[in-house]
């Protein structure tokens, strides 16, 4: 009952499924990097996050706050 697991032998029976079953990846200068981790923190997004959903198509907006009012124009 208390025999040690062969570990090499469940990691061979044990499959991921996945509803993507490809994978892509690609490199990019820093420049290109800083730029892709700017507009993903804009959105509140990972960068692999913000590169998939633009790489789908998606249409990205950030949302935009209103600028904060002083508090004395708010009580007169």
């Amino acid at each position: 009952m208390n025999e040690p697991q062969n570990l090499a032998s469940t990691k061979k029976t044990t499959q991921v499924h996945r509803q993507a079953s490809k994978q892509i990846n690609f490199r990019v200068s820093e420049p290109d990097y800083l730029k892709l981790a700017r507009s993903a923190q804009t959105l509140n997004l990972s960068v692999p996050a913000f590169v998939k959903k633009k790489a789908q198509g998606a249409r990205l907006v950030a949302l935009r706050l209103l600028p904060k009012m002083p508090r004395t124009s708010l009580i007169s």
